[in-house]
């Protein structure tokens, strides 16, 4: 008897996702051409700079009060919850980027590691550095090296469960010939 039960809900099952395939199946594909007149682009041009703060937000998580963390340092950070991220684009692309600065202090009562990223294009990313923010003033924690190109600066809390928030004020890069 549970069988026969088991067997009717496996067809009625069967049948029910055969005809949500034939609907889906069954939907018109509408043709769709355009003039090369009307089609609109925008064509974004980064200018490259010497130096530069951060100037925009690319992309978050568990960060609060961003905007504190864009231009010069003020005092004022943005929050930084455990295992939280931040993507900040520079002004322009630093090219031949050599330095890379975060200004951070803590809030709580260890010390957050965080770790530094930068990028070209948002997209792929490339590991500069780690610290650990160990004062509740503001601190400049600078990253040497040949870093290539640089439009986006990454900054990532290690640590999920660490007693501490950081705060993110400010995001800086420098040029070689700077």
């Amino acid at each position: 008897m549970k069988n026969k039960k088991q067997g009717k809900y496996l067809i009625l099952i069967i049948s029910m996702l055969l005809v949500c395939a034939l609907l889906i199946a069954g939907q018109p594909a509408v043709p769709v051409s355009a003039e090369e007149g009307d089609v609109e682009a925008e064509v974004t041009v980064s200018v490259p700079v010497k130096e530069s703060y951060g100037a925009s937000i690319a992309d978050s998580s568990r960060v609060v009060l961003l905007r504190r963390a864009l231009e010069e340092p003020d005092g004022q950070g943005a929050l930084m919850l455990g295992r939280g991220w931040v993507s900040i684009e520079l002004d322009g692309v630093v090219k031949d980027c050599q330095v890379i600065s975060v200004w951070l202090a803590k809030r709580g009562w260890r010390s957050p590691r965080f770790s530094v990223y930068a990028s070209s294009d948002g997209n792929n990313w490339t590991y500069i550095g780690d610290g650990e923010g160990k004062s509740k003033n503001y601190e400049r924690y600078d990253f040497s090296g040949a870093f290539g190109d640089v439009k986006y600066i990454r900054i990532e809390r290690n640590l999920l469960w660490s007693w501490s928030i950081m705060l993110l004020d400010a995001v800086y890069a420098k040029g070689g010939g700077a």
